[in-house]
């Protein structure tokens, strides 16, 4: 009973699963000899059973020292402690596939692997990386001064602009408050405004007078302010942008 509930579990499992032989032969000190592999670690490997079955890791995959899987399964099975080894792999066809894997010994001696396709996830967090860096290039080519602030005025980013403003890096800028570049008076005005599109919950609208640090220009800015928030609602602060106004004003 226990055998063919294993059996069953074994095949059903969603992620692959490999059961490798260890033997003490070989140029690496011993030899990893594929002994069973599951129906998903068939699909991930993209072969049949026939093709695999007695042979070694090398055999099935001539780059494994590539890998840094090999330590990680020496340290399992000698030691008996669980390894982790992420692979990137490519294929003849150009395509790309991520893996995680978890190795561990199991009591009869044999050594594990279960693997799990991570590949739409990675691709997605590379799109959302590259998506963002646009983006953030978009930022920092506006005109306009654009800062993020935290529900407690705390600083989270900026544009190149905005440093202009403060007279800093946005690095030196990003964890302080106004009130660490600017008067108590005008720190007092800017948080009275962010409060202002927190409780109304929509763009708080204002113009202000600031001097640039960077080189002591005075300007007027119609400024917006507007509350953001998270996928759940929750209120992660306030995203400004400040228009410079001075010679529509003088005009």
């Amino acid at each position: 009973l226990n055998e063919a509930m294993f059996h069953s579990l074994f095949d059903n499992m969603t992620n692959g699963c490999v059961i490798y032989n260890v033997t003490g032969s070989g140029e690496r000190g011993c030899d990893y000899v594929m002994k069973n592999i599951n129906s998903a670690g068939l699909v991930m490997e993209r072969i049949s059973f026939n093709e695999i079955s007695g042979k070694t890791l090398a055999d099935i995959w001539p780059k494994v020292d590539e890998s840094g899987v090999i330590p990680v399964l020496k340290n399992a099975w000698e030691t008996g402690q669980p390894g982790f080894v992420p692979l990137k792999i490519y294929r003849n066809n150009h395509e790309t596939s991520y893996y995680e894997n978890h190795i561990f010994r199991i009591a009869s001696g044999e050594v594990v692997v279960i693997s799990r396709d991570v590949t739409e996830q990675k691709s997605f967090e590379e799109a959302l990386r590259s998506s963002e860096g646009r983006l953030r290039s978009v930022v920092q080519t506006i005109p306009d001064l654009i800062w993020l602030k935290d529900k407690d005025g705390i600083y989270l980013a900026c544009n190149t602009m905005f440093e202009r403003f403060f007279g800093a890096n946005e690095k030196d800028i990003v964890g302080k408050t106004d009130y660490d570049f600017v008067s108590r008076e005008l720190a007092d005005f800017f948080r009275e405004n962010d409060l202002k599109a927190v409780f109304t919950g929509g763009p708080s609208i204002n113009e202000e007078w600031i001097t640039f640090a960077d080189g002591g220009r005075r300007a007027m800015l119609e400024t917006i302010k507007t509350p953001m928030y998270d996928d759940l609602g929750n209120l992660i602060g306030v995203l400004g942008i400040g228009r410079d106004i001075t010679d529509r004003k003088a005009a």
